[in-house]
């Protein structure tokens, strides 16, 4: 059950930031980095190190004018559930659940749900942006 709340609750905070969660996992696993995360296991480390840190200042820096928010807040609809889903996935198998070990596909369900909840979060910012 514990695992299971990591995974939700990382799939949270890919919900709120998008490349810090990410950039995080992978610099807190030092001897594999993104070796074992999905879709970024494909892509050298320097490259996703760059990628994300990038991504990361951007979001630090746009978020401090009106213009950069709005643009953020379009391109973080869109790519939070896949981070979501990432997210989730990740912490599932990391946490080794002897259930999602037993049923493969109990990943995919963390994955969906995971992601859903990221767009869920990103889209009740988005819309506290624009009721203030």
């Amino acid at each position: 059950m514990v695992g299971l709340l990591a995974a939700l609750s990382a799939s949270a905070a890919g919900g709120m930031r998008i490349a810090l969660p990410l950039l995080l996992i992978g610099l807190l696993r030092i001897d594999k980095l993104w070796s074992e995360i999905p879709l970024l296991s494909g892509v050298p480390p320097q490259v996703a190190i760059t990628i994300l840190v990038s991504w990361s200042l951007l979001e630090l820096f746009a978020s401090k004018t009106f213009v950069g928010q709005r643009v953020l807040q379009i391109v973080q609809i869109i790519f939070s559930p896949i981070v979501g889903a990432i997210m989730g996935i990740t912490i599932a198998q990391l946490s080794s659940i002897e259930e999602i070990i037993a049923h493969p596909w109990m990943l995919w369900i963390i994955g969906i749900v995971g992601g859903l909840l990221a767009l869920v979060l990103q889209l009740v910012q988005a819309g506290w942006f624009y009721r203030l």
